[in-house]
């Protein structure tokens, strides 16, 4: 970043214009030249063109510097105050780079934030001020098509105060035609940058600060102790201080320029300020706010590291290369051995595991002729509660798997329970209530039915298989096995077709 340089040139962005001032910046600050570039909707949104004309405008000036610093204007910033305990700068830095990125409500990758640092040893607020990284994109494409090296994107407003030595105005008011900034001064150092929209009439100006005194109280208190430095591009400063002359109790006068000089009059210096003020941008001063290198970023230190980064970081890459290499070589030969080990110790137990298979395939010809209703009349009893609210009188199972419920209950919820936990059964489906009305005469009995759809895979109950049978005696006469009737079964334990 040069900011030695003999002459630089300031550009100060608003929504109007593109405001240029080059000022010489030995000793006392001289400007050279001003100019203005009209921001039609083409140029407005085109950093490209909007660099080619102020080419142009350069050429047409006179203007010799090459060396730029962009000022934002203060609608495209966002601040706030952060307080941090007394500690030194590094340490500082250290809390605000931890917490700085959830003081604002946007994505913090989508953000540049610098802070103004605090007097060593203060407790006071840290002010932290955030740009959108496309604004600061934009500023820097805009030098770059103007044939400009920018030596740093600030903020207009936070740098106008250093316009005056000592920093005797503790709170810098400028105009433009529809807008407003503040900046706020204590004690040497920014402390607020606001933004107030306005229209040609003042008094709506003077009412959107009333707004925003009554959510700043430190902003408030500096407008009713301190006198404000206006700066207008119009110069209707008199029109001004009649406007606010109810809400800046501290009295309202010119901006005074006194470390400025040269060629143009007052009238232009006043009308130019942001420009003017941005050449005479001092970096690492404890009012200037620079997003293009910003108090956040870590410091960049020239060492023998750094000169010889990349091969180091090649060499580095190769080494971990090798060594994952080797390790995963030796991780896949450790576990080869594990495997021929576990396969050896594995020999008796998988000849007793054929021998339990022989067993089991034996066993299963046991099991092949089990009631067939079992696992069914099983899980259909799990349904029901454990409370004897509801009972059952008749379960009638066809062969297609139909069944079909019928009991009694004391309450209708019972019966709705029942349907719901039915449902949720293991191999039933299609539940559905087919009537429940009251049956009991001494005491309050609900009648009730219920048909379902029992999964024939679950519930052995339609197999259509049949265990091997013996051959047939020649001489007995052939029997015709009647087809299964469905099953009912009755509370009282018996069986009936």
């Amino acid at each position: 970043m040069r900011l030695g340089s003999r002459t630089r040139l300031g550009l100060a962005l608003s929504e109007q214009r593109l405001l240029l001032a080059e000022v010489r910046l030995n000793g006392r600050a001289k400007v050279i030249a001003v100019d203005a570039i009209d921001l039609t909707p083409e140029l407005a949104d085109d950093a490209a063109a909007l660099g080619k004309a102020l080419r142009q405008r350069l050429k047409e000036c006179n203007v010799r510097s090459r060396h730029a610093v962009v000022g934002l204007p203060a609608k495209w910033l966002a601040a706030r105050s952060r307080p941090v305990p007394p500690a030194d700068a590094d340490a500082v830095r250290q809390m605000l780079r931890l917490t700085a990125d959830r003081a604002f409500t946007v994505d913090a990758d989508e953000l540049v934030i610098d802070y103004v640092p605090p007097a060593a040893g203060s407790a006071e607020p840290v002010l932290l001020v955030a740009a959108l990284r496309k604004h600061v994109k934009f500023a820097k494409d805009l030098a770059a098509a103007a044939g400009l090296s920018v030596d740093a994107v600030v903020s207009t407003a936070a740098a106008m105060p250093a316009l005056t030595d000592p920093v005797d105005a503790a709170c810098v008011l400028r105009m433009d035609d529809t807008a407003a900034e503040i900046a706020v001064m204590r004690d040497g150092r920014l402390a607020g940058v606001h933004h107030l929209s306005r229209t040609d009439n003042l008094d709506e100006l003077a009412g959107a600060l009333k707004r925003r005194l009554a959510t700043e109280p430190a902003l408030a208190q500096t407008l009713r102790t301190t006198s404000v430095g206006v700066s207008s591009w119009n110069n209707h400063f008199a029109t001004v201080r009649a406007a606010l002359a109810g809400v800046c109790e501290g009295g309202i006068e010119p901006l005074s320029m006194t470390r400025v000089n040269g060629d143009v009059g007052e009238t232009d210096r006043q009308m130019y300020a942001p420009a003017i003020a941005a050449a005479m941008h001092e970096a690492g001063a404890d009012m200037a706010v620079d997003f293009l290198h910003s108090r956040l970023a870590e410091a960049g230190k020239a060492s023998v590291l750094v000169r010889w980064r990349g091969a180091i970081g090649a060499a580095a890459v190769v080494l971990l290369a090798v060594l994952i290499f080797a390790w995963s070589a030796y991780a896949q030969q450790s576990e080869l051995n594990d495997l021929k080990q576990q396969l050896a110790a594995t020999k008796d137990d998988a000849a007793a595991a054929r021998d339990l298979i022989g067993k089991v395939r034996r066993a299963e010809g046991w099991f092949a002729d089990r009631p067939r209703a079992m696992e069914m009349l099983r899980d259909l009893t799990m349904a029901f509660p454990d409370r004897g609210a509801i009972w059952l009188t008749e379960l009638s199972v066809r062969e297609d798997n139909t069944g079909l419920l019928s009991g009694r209950s004391e309450e209708d919820r019972t019966v709705l329970d029942l349907r719901d936990r039915l449902a949720k059964a293991p191999g039933v489906s299609q539940v559905k209530l087919l009537y429940m009305r009251e049956a009991g005469r001494t005491k309050k009995e609900i009648s009730f039915s219920l048909s379902m759809k029992l999964a024939g895979a679950t519930w052995p109950i339609a197999d259509k298989t049949e265990p091997p049978t013996k051959p047939a005696d020649k001489t007995a006469e052939p029997a015709t096995k009647p087809a299964p009737e469905p099953v009912a079964v009755r509370d009282e334990g018996e069986a009936q077709p």
